[in-house]
């Protein structure tokens, strides 16, 4: 929905979208959900079901994860974090042989499978658990779609 109402105010040419801005809106969307998450006065379905904390970082793991390998990446390669590159989850996709629709349905679908298991698993496994959890599911889906 946000992404529709600034594509007229960035358009640098019809049909074009700098993704630069589309990353902000993305952020500053997420931080007013993460803030909703975190208040303590509002009562969430999910409160019952699974910690605030953990479900925040699992709402936002995958632009977590793929930000930071970016960043490390870039500075052990002696670059500036911010250089344009190749080297996010998705660019790996890409060079597999996804396309762009494809790669989008499988980040998402990974993520969402992530925070289902959890929500499904934390009454059993707890916190900590969960967090073990969510290192293996990650480090699974790395090495079978992105390496």
């Amino acid at each position: 929905m946000l992404y529709l109402g600034f594509c007229g105010l960035t358009s640098i040419e019809p049909g074009k979208f700098f993704r630069g801005l589309w990353f902000f809106v993305y952020w500053v969307y997420n931080g007013f959900l993460i803030f909703y998450l975190l208040d303590s006065e509002s009562a969430l379905v999910t409160d019952s079901l699974i910690s605030r904390p953990l479900l925040t970082v699992l709402l936002l793991l995958y632009p977590l994860i793929d930000t930071l390998r970016a960043f490390l990446i870039r500075a052990y390669n002696n670059k500036s974090p911010f250089v344009a590159d190749r080297v996010h989850l998705h660019h790996r996709l890409a060079d597999k042989g996804y396309q762009h629709w494809q790669a989008s349905v499988l980040t998402f679908s990974l993520s969402t499978f992530i925070l289902v298991v959890n929500v499904l698993l934390f009454s059993t496994i707890g916190l900590l658990g969960g967090v073990a959890l969510t290192v293996v599911l990650l480090t699974v889906f790395y090495y079978t779609f992105f390496k």
